[in-house]
């Protein structure tokens, strides 16, 4: 072999970049564009996205809103573009509870405004007569409103009197190209797909005993950091729809994903009613049975130790009972796992099973009937979880703040956690489940006659 046959060539830079993208390896591909520039333009296509990506980021260019009568252009413009993104700040990401801070909007890519409403100095837009002004606009069926986890913007102005209608969202767009390969927050989405860092939540409020409340946060550093999120998020609808087309996705995102955001807003707001007294005399009950199985644990041990200590329990299983031979996990503590402890139950001792039933007990007070009473909002009287829709690599729904989605049904005990969730007088609660509707569909496709035949 001749030593040019060991020389570096130059990169086909349009090749990588065209595989990279087929692949869909978005992070990759960011990392390439910055080792060895853009690409070079093939393409109409090509062209207007890489027009739409790489316009110049500039929080110069974003405009503070200082007297109502500004907002007029702004709707004005939303109104002619046919589309405008849309983004509030609040006190706190509880919309249910939250004050509106302010509003951010834009429908041209690099301009965008800032409307503060509720920061505590003294440069704020009247809050109702700016919720007047876009009333009209949020509403309007022919003008879409696009948003980051729109969901959340919904619930605010829809406690405000304003219904959004004709929404998209980008988290979920994102989530459709991309479920499972990267999360779909619009930080993570900025730097993937146009190569740019936000100014992130935590450099506008910091962060522990010092962080400030966003009504806090200096008028200034607000407009660049929620301009910038209603810039970023119109970008990135441009592109991802784009995506959608050229992938084959846009009606999966137009019939299945974009459909929820509505359902599952009105659900959330909605909400679930909760017997609170109920829980109440769960949790004394559950103490009561916590404290006998810690007696009868002290009694076998002869000592008492916190048994919610992995360390302590190790000790008196592995070194004072000596009732199984020692254990240890790969950073070298005591074993002391729920499968671990099942094993040596079912061998026979009575400890592992006294400790098992303790844990179980204990998650379920204070996890359920301690916790979901906090969760009740004072002035519904119900719990308002979050329904998360991209959450999930499988598609499913997951539930937060509470979590609604894993109460116990297993165990008696778990089973009356269940009990605490009622319907209103004359009303009924209906649960539903889909039976093996995977394998089901794996049965047809796959056209398997011996499970077509069980299912049957």
């Amino acid at each position: 072999r001749s030593l040019d046959e060991f020389q570096l060539k130059e990169i086909d830079k349009d090749k990588l970049y065209k595989f990279l993208r087929e692949m869909e390896f978005n992070r990759l591909l960011s990392s390439a564009i910055s080792a060895y520039g853009e690409p070079k333009l093939t393409s109409e296509k090509d062209i207007v996205k890489t027009d739409e990506k790489q316009k110049a980021i500039d929080r110069k260019k974003y405009y503070l809103i200082t007297n109502l009568d500004e907002i007029d252009s702004w709707i004005k413009e939303a109104e002619e573009a046919g589309e405008v993104a849309v983004d509030t700040e609040t006190s706190s990401l509880d919309p249910h509870q939250a004050d509106l801070i302010g509003i951010s909007l834009s429908s041209k890519i690099g301009k965008a405004c800032y409307i503060p409403v509720g920061h505590k100095s003294k440069k704020n837009i009247d809050k109702d007569q700016t919720l007047k002004k876009l009333k009209p606009l949020l509403e309007d069926p022919s003008i879409k409103k696009i948003g980051q986890n729109i969901k959340f913007d919904y619930i605010v102005f829809f406690k405000r009197g304003i219904k959004i209608s004709s929404l998209e969202d980008t988290m979920l767009m994102s989530y459709v190209l991309d479920a499972g390969k990267n999360r779909h927050n619009l930080d993570t989405l900025a730097e993937i797909h146009l190569q740019h860092k936000n100014i992130s939540f935590k450099d506008i409020v910091g962060s522990g005993k010092k962080q400030l409340n966003f009504s806090e946060v200096d008028i200034s550093s607000a407009k660049d950091y929620a301009a910038e999120d209603a810039d970023i998020t119109l970008r990135l609808y441009k592109l991802f729809h784009q995506s959608l087309i050229n992938e084959k996705l846009l009606l999966i995102y137009e019939n299945f994903e974009k459909p929820m955001v509505e359902i599952l807003a009105q659900m959330e707001i909605y909400g679930v009613k909760i017997d609170n007294k109920f829980l109440s005399k769960l949790s004394d009950k559950f103490s009561k049975k916590i404290q006998q199985l810690e007696k009868d644990v002290f009694r076998i041990t002869k000592s008492k130790f916190n048994i919610g200590s992995t360390k302590q329990l190790g000790e008196i299983l592995y070194n004072q009972l000596k009732i199984a031979t020692l254990k240890k996990t790969k950073k070298g503590s005591f074993a002391t796992s729920a499968s671990v402890l099942e094993d040596l139950a079912f061998k026979g001792h009575k400890l592992p099973k006294l400790i098992l039933d303790w844990r179980q007990l204990t998650k379920l007070k204070n996890t359920y009937s301690d916790s979901l009473p906090e969760h009740i909002n004072q002035s519904t009287k119900r719990i308002h979880t979050s329904f998360l829709l991209a959450a999930t690599t499988t598609g499913r729904l997951a539930s937060s703040d509470p979590n609604l989605q894993n109460i116990p049904i297993k165990t008696d005990d778990g089973k009356e956690i269940r009990k605490s969730f009622i319907a209103e007088k004359g009303y009924s609660l209906v649960s539903a489940d889909y039976n093996q509707i995977e394998m089901r569909i794996l049965a047809e496709i796959a056209d398997v006659r011996e499970l077509k035949k069980a299912f049957v």
